[in-house]
């Protein structure tokens, strides 16, 4: 059995208690990751790796950080907040068991650190590509959670698209090949998203985004 069965076996009753579920879509034989959505801002991440085999050890992160994709580049955003579960070479029952005490333990005062995660998704600390492109993403997911065409939040998708502001990482067209009635017949979030990727060319990583934080993540 793998790394990652083999732990979610071990920790599957007393994560599912904390309301930690895993993601076996971002799962690997040596990776494991398990998240819970705290609110349309911030979740809790947990990320287990076995990297042995690369000289490297065991390691367990947790993260109070913003929703998306599950996989390593939540560390290389720099963006919320890391606590360091476990990390060495050894890795048994009973330090299995310590990673589950230690994040009980954190979840038993996470009001405080949850308030200073979100302080710090507001105002990051670091300004990273990736972060400003996950942050302007989750604000696109929160409107076209609201999106219908008409809708207050429609138009404020517009705007953005009007004003070239809605990331980093997406190449706006000018506005004149911007077709303003374009989704008229959208009635949901899906066909919204499709619309707006035909009107601006979003590029794949971000449409993908959209699409794993309101299929994955906010339906959570």
């Amino acid at each position: 059995m793998s790394f990652s069965k083999e732990f979610a076996k071990s920790v599957s009753s007393e994560f599912a208690s904390l309301g930690l579920r895993r993601v076996v879509p971002f799962e690997h034989p040596d990776y494991a990751v398990y998240f819970r959505r705290e609110n349309d801002e911030i979740g809790w991440y947990v990320i287990v790796r076995d990297a042995r085999a690369q000289n490297k050890g065991v390691y367990c992160d947790f993260w109070f950080a913003a929703l998306d994709l599950p996989d390593d580049g939540i560390a290389t955003a720099n963006l919320g907040l890391r606590i360091t579960i476990y990390r060495d070479w050894a890795f048994d029952d009973q330090i299995v068991d310590g990673i589950v005490k230690r994040i009980k333990l954190i979840a038993g005062v996470r009001g405080p650190l949850i308030r200073a995660g979100q302080e710090e998704l507001r105002s990051p600390a670091f300004q990273t590509k990736r972060g400003l492109m996950i942050l302007e993403t989750t604000r696109v997911v929160a409107l076209l959670r609201e999106s219908r065409e008409g809708s207050a939040a429609w138009t404020q998708l517009l705007q953005l698209l009007k004003e070239k502001k809605l990331s980093v990482f997406v190449k706006i067209p000018e506005w004149n090949d911007v077709d303003p009635t374009i989704g008229a017949q959208c009635n949901g979030l899906a066909d919204i998203a499709f619309a707006l990727d035909k009107a601006i060319s979003m590029n794949k990583s971000f449409l993908a985004r959209l699409f794993y934080q309101r299929t994955m993540l906010l339906s959570a």
